[in-house]
């Protein structure tokens, strides 16, 4: 049976750490995949005023 395993991260302010976290929690999941049919990352945004979501979107746009 295929597995799911999502990584839930909720921000705020954080406009420059968004990238590298994200960048390393796909490397852990490329390390990790074989078991898993979907491997997701969930960020929730609470309310940054530094421009955070729209590095979020950045980020997904990359690795999409």
């Amino acid at each position: 049976m295929m597995k799911t395993l999502s990584v839930i991260i909720p921000i705020m302010n954080e406009v420059d750490t968004i990238e590298p976290l994200t960048d390393e929690i796909l490397s852990v999941f490329e390390s990790i995949g074989n078991g898993y049919h979907l491997c997701q990352i969930i960020i929730i945004d609470d309310g940054s005023t530094d421009g955070s979501w729209d590095r979020v979107t950045k980020a997904a746009a990359k690795h999409d």
